[in-house]
C-alpha cells in the first residue's frame, strides 16, 4: 500500500509521537510512505533519513497547495492520505470534496471539527472519543472507527535485573528513595497542579519520597521544593520511567493517554483518573482509579503503592497483562491497515466521487 501521511505541527506532541511511531512500522511491513510536514517540524527533523518528506505549510487559501499537494498525491499513485491534528485533517477534507482524494483522518483530540463531516474515515483513539464526535454531529455513521493507540514494547518495557537505576543516577538519590514521575506537557489539562496538591499529603507520612515531572511546558511557579524535580522533555524516558516508584496521570483532559500505557508497559504501577479515554485504559483495575481533580484521592492512592508491595505487584502483573492483550503495535497496525483496506474497498464500490456510508 502507498500511503502519505501528514502531520501538521512544528513540535512534538501525543499525535506526532503516535505518527513518528506507525510511520516506520508500516515501513518495516513492507508499505510506502511519505511525510507530508510543515518545513523545519520535530518529526521531519526525526524521519528526513528513513523515507522521503513533502514539505508543506497546509495552506488552504490560496488553493496553490491543495492543487499541488492533489497532483502529487496522484503522480505517486497514493492509495490514501492520512491525515494528523487540525490543520491536516482541514486540508485533508478540502482534498477529498474538491479532488477525490481518499482520506482517512485520525481523531486524537475530543474538540469538536466541523471537517469530520467531510473524510472516508475517521479513527477514534478510543470509544469516548469517538462518541463525542458523533454527538457532536458529525454524521460519521459507518465512517467512524475506534483504534486505541499503542506503546512500542520494545522499547518501553520492565527494567532489566541489575539494570542501572538511571532515573536515581539522574537525581542523585540513594536507590531506595521513592519516586514518583508524572510524564506529560505541563498543562492544566494534565493535572500537574492537583499532584502538587497531593505531595504535602504524601510528604505527611513519607517525607523522603522525590516527585519528577518529565514533558514540555512552564513550571508552575508555587512548586518549590528540593524534593520536587521538573526535567522538561526528554527523549530517554523508556529509560527513566521504569525506575520510577509510582506513575502519576491525574488528567483532567485525555483522549487516550499514552504515558499511561507506557507506564503499564514499563512495569510501573500507575495511578489515574478515570476520565475520557484514559478511563479505557484503566478500567479493570490494571491501575489504581481515581476521581478527576481529587488531590486526596491521588496521595492517597500513591501511599498505598508505596507502602503496600504486594498491591503494586498485583497491579504491574494486570497491567503487562493488559498492555500485551490490547496495546501492542503488531495488533495496532494489523487493525489499522484492515480499516484502510476497507476504505477502499468502499471507495471502489461506491465509485468516482461517490458518497461513503
Amino acid at each position: 500500500m502507498r500511503i502519505l501521511e501528514a502531520v501538521s505541527t512544528l513540535h512534538s506532541n501525543g499525535a506526532v509521537q503516535y505518527a513518528s511511531r506507525v510511520i516506520p512500522a508500516l515501513l518495516e511491513r513492507g508499505h510506502e510512505v511519505t511525510l507530508a510536514a510543515l518545513p523545519g517540524s520535530w518529526i521531519v527533523k526525526q524521519m528526513r533519513h528513513r523515507l522521503p518528506i513533502l514539505e508543506t505549510r497546509f495552506d488552504r487559501w490560496p488553493m496553490d497547495e491543495l492543487r499541488r499537494f492533489a497532483s502529487f498525491f496522484r503522480e505517486e499513485e497514493f492509495d490514501l492520505l492520512h491525515t494528523h491534528l487540525t490543520r491536516a485533517n482541514n486540508f485533508g477534507a478540502l482534498l477529498h470534496l474538491l479532488f477525490g482524494i481518499p482520506n482517512a483522518a485520525h481523531a486524537h483530540e475530543n474538540k469538536a471539527h466541523p471537517h469530520y463531516w467531510f473524510h472516508d474515515l475517521v479513527i477514534g483513539v478510543s470509544r469516548d472519543t469517538l462518541r463525542r464526535h458523533r454527538r457532536y454531529g458529525a454524521g460519521l455513521g459507518g465512517r467512524g472507527a475506534v483504534l486505541p493507540n499503542f506503546v512500542d514494547t520494545r522499547k518501553f518495557r520492565p527494567a532489566e535485573p541489575g539494570a542501572r537505576d538511571c532515573l536515581r543516577e539522574e537525581l542523585n538519590l540513594p536507590p531506595e528513595t521513592p519516586v514518583l514521575v508524572q510524564v506529560g506537557d505541563i498543562s492544566p489539562r494534565k493535572g500537574q497542579r492537583v499532584t502538587l496538591e497531593a505531595l504535602p499529603r504524601i510528604w505527611a507520612h513519607r517525607p523522603e519520597t522525590h516527585m519528577v515531572f518529565i514533558g514540555r511546558g512552564e513550571r508552575p511557579g508555587e512548586a518549590e521544593d528540593a524534593r520536587i524535580r521538573w526535567l522538561g522533555y526528554r527523549e530517554d524516558v523508556a529509560d527513566l520511567l521504569p525506575f520510577a516508584s509510582a506513575a502519576l496521570q491525574p488528567s483532567l483532559v485525555e483522549p487516550f493517554g499514552f504515558a499511561a500505557v507506557e507506564a503499564m508497559a514499563c512495569g510501573v504501577p500507575l495511578v489515574a483518573s478515570r476520565k475520557d479515554g484514559l478511563r479505557e485504559i484503566i478500567e479493570g483495575g490494571h491501575a489504581v482509579s481515581i476521581r478527576p481533580n481529587s488531590a486526596s484521592e491521588l496521595a492517597a492512592a500513591a501511599l498505598n503503592l508505596l507502602e503496600h508491595p504486594t498491591v503494586r505487584a498485583r497491579i504491574v502483573r494486570s497491567a503487562l497483562a493488559r498492555v500485551r492483550e490490547r496495546y501492542t503495535l503488531d495488533a495496532h497496525v494489523e487493525a489499522l491497515l484492515s480499516h484502510f483496506r476497507g476504505l477502499l474497498r468502499r471507495k471502489s464500490l461506491a465509485g468516482p466521487g461517490g458518497p461513503l456510508s
